[in-house]
């Protein structure tokens, strides 16, 4: 961003930008997740080096949109609660999160000790925020239910640096909500309100370590629109 110049990180494919995307960080930094479309092919849930070094691998055929790497970068939570299992020689297997039961659970982030997991659900009539344990996939699933934490709506969480904050995104504007978590139990105070936002600024979205910063690609609106040109009878003038 301090050089003022894009640069590309996807090659030689048609892209379709409008259904690709949703790119998620490995926790090192090191990979770039992301969900790939191009025209006459079925979407790919994909992965690449984050210096651009390499080729797109290919991770799922027929993929969804990723949501978060796991602390060791050996797992991918995608789609409705799917876990997508990474070992040294490949993909091991995909399976279902066994403590989330919710079909409506979507963009679901892992805290960063990978003991807990934040999704949002439109199960009860309006997206809503909720946190309860993560079980990975094969393990025993640890107790405890989930928490809804926001209010009045909310949805597109973000966990701060230590866990011990939780933010997210409403009606109201940008909503943070601290975390209290102790053994096997959590505790979530009620959330404030940091600013103001059109909800709409909030498609993509991230903050820094310490939750004081946050980036958002915000819409720009105003300023002069550029006049559409409409020729009518052009092949008529060209005859002339």
């Amino acid at each position: 961003m301090g050089r003022e110049i894009e640069t590309q990180f996807t090659f030689g494919q048609k892209v379709d930008v409008g259904a690709s995307g949703n790119p998620v960080w490995s926790r090192d930094a090191k990979r770039i997740a992301f969900n790939l479309y191009t025209p006459g092919n079925p979407s790919r849930l994909s992965a690449k080096a984050s210096d651009g070094a390499g080729e797109i691998e290919t991770l799922l055929v027929d993929g969804e949109i990723p949501w978060d790497w796991s602390k060791d970068g050996r797992e991918l939570i995608y789609g409705n609660m799917q876990v997508l299992q990474l070992g040294d020689s490949g993909i091991s297997r995909s399976a279902a999160i066994p403590s989330i039961s919710d079909q409506q659970a979507s963009n679901a982030p892992l805290s960063p000790d990978n003991r807990w997991i934040a999704y949002t659900s439109s199960a009860s009539g309006q997206p809503e925020v909720f946190v309860q344990p993560y079980t990975s996939p094969g393990s025993v699933t640890r107790a405890g239910g989930k928490i809804q934490l926001s209010r009045n709506g909310g949805e597109r969480p973000r966990w701060r640096g230590d866990g011990k904050e939780l933010f997210y995104v409403s009606m109201d504007g940008l909503m943070a909500a601290p975390i209290e978590a102790s053994g096997e139990g959590m505790r979530a105070t009620a959330p404030t309100k940091l600013f103001d936002l059109d909800p709409n600024d909030f498609l993509l979205w991230d903050l820094s370590r310490d939750g004081q910063r946050f980036l958002v690609a915000k819409r720009i609106t105003g300023g002069a629109n550029p006049p559409i040109i409409v020729v009518e009878n052009w092949r008529a003038a060209l005859k002339k």
